[in-house]
């Protein structure tokens, strides 16, 4: 079986814009004005700005409520260099691999058609596989209104949404007279899964500009739009009301009056303005504008660091993967998952709180607590761990990995799936090595990847029953039936399988300030086509089709060219190389030049090998 589909990772230059609250590593910050991109035009917020370059991975798992895997959910990496797109494999998952990270923190979008886009800020640390899992929500209307005369709409959870009338404007800054569907997501400050369900993370710019751990009792995300589904917002200078449902037991410690916070989507924080009253059994605030809010506490931000080890018959491991949580009385529970070497990071994390840590394992169950007294500066914990139960097995997992020559593989990735879970780790200098938990006797499979020849082993099935695995040389010499990789200016290489994938290669912004995506990306309209596709922006597009029919090729055009178009100074030749009519695929490579509205020029090139 081919299991390279359920992997479709990418190879993406990224980098990490801002902060966030939990990761796996420290760095630090400076804080820069940025009068390019004011959120609030009297008063523009000052964003930090990274000031390092981490080389990492970024790994993670998109399901629904129920808990199951999101196949082709279109994942975002918003803070890359060079800005990405990627979609979810079978299993929910995505990776994108040794990316150069600006910052100790990504930043990244997902989307699927009828839910909610969900935004995730996760820390990284250098050279690690740094692993998030976002949950994502179906979009359900809470009922009908009509701008011209306003109205209160009230969701499940008790929270509502009030509107004046004649309030209402359409993209075009138009108002709006007709009706209009609200919808509305409230995310529960107690919950569980709040680090699944969170947007972003828990990081603020305050009214000063100053940045602040925040501590939350609730958000609340809506959404305005028209019969045709298109986006509405509130005419500037109107405003909306609304109410966030406060949860019992947080009502004793809840101050009379709390920030607002709004979510600011394209650089990744929460901003404050204005503030919040406590009536009853519910926080009131006004809002000049619609995305997602949160009525939160804020203070002075620190870092906590450390990593977790699982100790089972007098061996110690790291842990891959487990989830970790802080909880305490101002700060209620957040966290997410460690990273594949067991080392985390709990990042903007409020200072002088003491905090209780806890550990679950990938089941849910809870192994190991531990209370930390609150710290006024950044603090490296000394390494927590846990003593494996009865149940708790370890196995070892290494081997040598060899191309098809018997030569060691430099560099590749083995995909190892037990107990519902996948394992993913590199292959370095030929050899791999990994030891995981176990609870259940239960059937194992593993497949390696050799990322520099395209090829890929058999995949290998064993249970883990027993004693460690050493499988000694493993022969990678199956060639990927589809691909494509290219490179920017010779180093930012990417790699995929999914025939469906947008990559961009330069975001830009044009005099008039505004955003303007500049991107290539291939995709299989049917099984005879493959498109090369080039957006300049501005709705000017070039194309480049390969037409497949009765086997034979035929290149509607050898070269991407748009003659008087100035950003295009060498056009993109694309050359088959191969056409096997036999086996029904054919390979070729593409190269040339694009450049950005700054004038900034880049070199494109890469191969690609298609079934037909």
């Amino acid at each position: 079986m081919n299991n390279f589909k359920s992997l479709r990772f990418s190879y993406l230059l990224a980098i990490a814009l801002l902060t966030i609250l939990f990761s796996c590593g420290t760095d630090e910050m400076v804080t820069t004005p940025n009068v390019d991109d004011p959120i609030l035009e009297d008063d523009p917020v000052v964003f930090p700005e990274p000031s390092v370059v981490l080389t990492t991975s970024i790994h993670g798992h998109i399901i629904d409520v129920d808990e199951q895997p999101i196949e082709g959910a279109e994942v975002t990496c918003l803070s890359c260099a060079t800005q990405m797109i990627m979609t979810t494999d079978s299993d929910g998952n995505f990776l994108f691999q040794d990316v150069d990270n600006k910052g100790n923190s990504a930043y990244i979008s997902i989307e699927y058609p009828d839910m909610f886009q969900a935004f995730r800020r996760l820390g990284v640390l250098k050279d690690r596989f740094n692993y998030t899992e976002v949950k994502l929500k179906e979009k359900h209307s809470i009922g009908e209104l009509d701008a011209s005369t306003g109205g209160t709409l009230e969701h499940e959870s008790e929270a509502t949404v009030t509107f004046t009338d004649n309030s209402i404007v359409d993209t075009s800054g138009r108002p709006y007279t007709g009706a209009f569907e609200v919808y509305v997501d409230w995310i529960n400050p107690e919950a569980n899964d709040l680090n699944q369900n969170m947007v972003g993370d828990l990081s603020g710019i305050d009214e000063n500009g100053e940045v602040q751990a925040l501590s939350t009792y609730g958000m609340l995300t809506v959404e305005l739009l028209d019969a045709q589904g298109n986006e509405l917002n509130l005419i500037e200078g109107e405003e909306a009301v609304l109410k966030f449902p406060v949860p019992q037991s947080m009502l004793a410690d809840a101050p009379a009056t709390i920030p607002l916070w709004s979510y600011d989507e394209e650089h990744g924080y929460w901003v404050e303005e204005g503030e919040a009253k406590l009536v009853g059994a519910f926080y009131e605030g006004s809002v000049g504008h619609f995305s997602t809010w949160n009525v939160d506490t804020k203070g002075p931000a620190i870092n906590v660091s450390g990593q977790v080890l699982l100790r089972s018959a007098g061996q110690e491991i790291t842990l891959a993967y487990y989830h970790i949580f802080v909880c305490g009385e101002t700060i209620g529970q957040r966290g997410g998952c460690l990273c594949e070497d067991g080392t985390y990071l709990f990042y903007n994390f409020p200072a002088n709180e003491p905090f209780l840590i806890k550990v679950l394992d990938y089941y849910g169950e809870l192994v190991h607590t531990e209370s930390f007294n609150g710290f006024s500066e950044d603090e490296e914990l000394s390494p927590i761990v846990i003593n494996g139960g009865p149940d708790l097995e370890l196995r070892r997992i290494s081997g040598n990995a060899v191309n098809c020559d018997f030569d060691a593989v430099s560099n590749g990735l083995v995909n190892l799936e037990l107990d519902s879970k996948t394992f993913t780790f590199p292959i370095v200098n030929g050899e791999f090595d990994r030891t995981v938990s176990i609870c259940n006797d239960s059937e194992a499979t593993m497949t390696l990847y050799d990322t520099d020849n395209l090829t890929y082993s058999d995949e290998i099935v064993f249970s883990s029953l027993g004693t460690d695995f050493t499988f000694g040389d493993v022969l990678i010499c199956n060639d990927i039936d589809n691909y494509i990789q290219y490179s920017v200016d010779g180093q930012q290489e990417l790699f995929s399988v999914d025939f469906s994938n947008q990559i961009f290669i330069e975001p830009v912004t044009n005099a008039a300030g505004q955003l303007e995506s500049y991107y290539l990306f291939y995709d299989d309209f049917d099984a005879n086509i493959l498109q090369l596709y080039m957006d300049l922006g501005l709705n000017v597009t070039i194309n480049q089709i390969i037409y497949v029919d009765d086997m034979q090729i035929t290149v509607a055009d050898d070269t991407l060219a748009l003659v008087s178009w100035a950003l295009n100074p060498e056009p993109i030749k694309i050359v088959m190389t191969e056409v096997d009519h036999t086996n029904k695929f054919y390979t070729g490579y593409f190269h040339g030049k694009v450049a950005d509205f700054s004038g900034n020029e880049y070199e494109v090139s890469g191969s690609f090998r298609k079934t037909i």
